[in-house]
Order: structure tokens, then C-alpha cells, then sequence
């Protein structure tokens, strides 16, 4: 039985992290806060599944624009503690990627390109989801230092492997094509990323893409569309009061 409550509450902490990756805040935090609910365990359990749900806070904390908790969650979690099961992302590599867009969301783009980096290098042989993942995340982190020539390089990268066409591949794309002048293809790039019946689509990516597509519109004339999508972004923003992304 107490093997199955300490499966029950670590299967329960990732799933608040997938619900924060996935931009249900609210989801998110309820599901973290029923981990330390969790009667009958060992310590060693309970703390496992304790740092799991930690991380999940920090990534809604990071969505939430609050970067001073979200810092303090990732630097209290011990990804020695949290253990790893088989099937399961590297703890270790889901922190430092969070902690990579902490600095970059705190304004240390160079210290978030860093860590991105070394991410990429000593996870991306073994397992590549996540490799896919923190190539996105140093290209963005390049673009958003104004080293277009390096997240230019890095999207050429991820385009190599079998998944390049993924939401945030495209959102990054799209933010290069801005970045370029070239505003018409980078409506073109983040299309799919604006239509509610696309498969994959994270909500949290779909609020970028819908940001992106305004700052399209409105450098190519268009200001009725521009503010119309971005009171679309904001309808889904606030119910969770995310507000990163803009």
C-alpha cells in the first residue's frame, strides 16, 4: 500500500508539472497542493514527490511573472532527492531548463543561453523530446538578446531532427521572421498555432502565437486585426493570470 500511495503522489506531481507546461495554471497548482496531502509515506517518498510538485509551483510561478518565487523554488529543489524513475525525464534537466527561463525572464539572456546550452549538449544524445525542447529555449533566449545569427543557427539545428515542425519550432520561427521584417511569412509560420482545433498545441503556445500574429498585423497595417487577436490572448491569459508571455 505504501508503495502504491508514494506512486500515487509522485504520478499526481507530474502531472502538475505537465498541467503548468501545458499553461492550466490553475490546474497546476491544485494538483501540486494535493501532493503534501499524501498519508503513510516514508520520508524519502514524500520528499521525492514533494520536489516533483515544487517544480511544478516554479513553472507556474514563471508563467505568473512572479520570477522571485519561482527563483526560490528551483533553488530549493534537490534533484538528488527527487530520484528518477524509468520512463521519466531526468529531474535534473527539467530544473535547469526552468531555471534557464527564469534567468532569461529576469533579463540575464547571456546566463540563459549558457545554461540552455549546456543543457542541449548533455541531454540531447539520450533523450530527444527533450533535446527538441532545449534547443527551442536557446534559440529564444538568443533572439531575445538580439543574436538573431545564433537562434537563426539554433532553429536551423532543431529543424535537422524528426519533430521540427513542433509548435514552439514554429514560434520561434516566427519571432526570427519579425525580428527580419519579414512579417507576412511569420503569420504564415504561427498559423497553426493560432487554431483551437490543432492537435498539440499548448495553451500557453497558442497565446504566443497569438501575440506574434498581432505584432505581424500590426506592422503591416493592420490594427483592427492586431487588436483583436490581442484580446484574444488576454481572454486566456487572465482566468490564470498568466501574463509572461506578454
Amino acid at each position: 500500500a505504501g508503495n502504491l500511495a508514494g506512486l500515487q503522489a509522485r504520478a499526481r506531481a507530474w502531472r502538475a508539472l505537465a498541467e503548468a507546461w501545458y499553461g492550466d495554471l490553475s490546474a497546476a497548482q491544485r494538483s501540486a497542493s494535493d501532493v503534501p496531502a499524501t498519508r503513510g509515506l516514508d520520508p524519502a517518498t514524500a520528499g521525492a514527490a514533494a520536489e516533483l510538485a515544487a517544480l511544478a509551483r516554479a513553472q507556474v510561478s514563471l508563467r505568473r511573472d512572479d520570477l522571485a518565487t519561482a527563483q526560490r523554488l528551483i533553488e530549493g529543489i534537490s534533484s538528488g532527492l527527487a530520484g528518477e524513475f524509468p520512463g521519466e525525464p531526468p529531474v535534473s534537466a527539467m530544473t535547469a531548463l526552468i531555471r534557464a527561463r527564469v534567468l532569461l525572464a529576469d533579463g540575464d539572456a547571456t546566463a540563459a543561453i549558457a545554461a540552455a546550452s549546456r543543457l542541449r549538449e548533455t541531454y540531447g544524445p539520450a533523450y530527444l523530446a527533450l533535446s527538441d525542447v532545449v534547443t527551442v529555449a536557446e534559440g529564444d533566449a538568443a533572439l531575445r538578446a538580439g543574436n538573431t545569427g545564433r537562434a537563426r543557427a539554433v532553429l536551423l539545428l532543431g529543424e535537422e531532427g524528426e519533430h521540427f515542425d513542433r509548435a514552439d519550432g514554429r514560434l520561434l520561427r516566427g519571432g526570427l521572421l519579425i525580428a527580419d521584417g519579414e512579417f507576412k511569412a511569420a503569420l504564415e509560420a504561427v498559423q497553426p498555432c493560432l487554431d483551437e482545433d490543432t492537435a498539440g498545441i499548448t495553451r500557453h503556445e497558442r497565446i504566443s502565437g497569438l501575440l506574434i500574429a498581432a505584432v505581424a498585423h500590426r506592422r503591416l497595417g493592420g490594427a483592427a486585426e492586431a487588436a483583436g487577436l490581442l484580446e484574444q490572448a488576454l481572454a486566456l491569459a487572465e482566468p490564470d493570470g498568466a501574463y509572461r508571455a506578454f
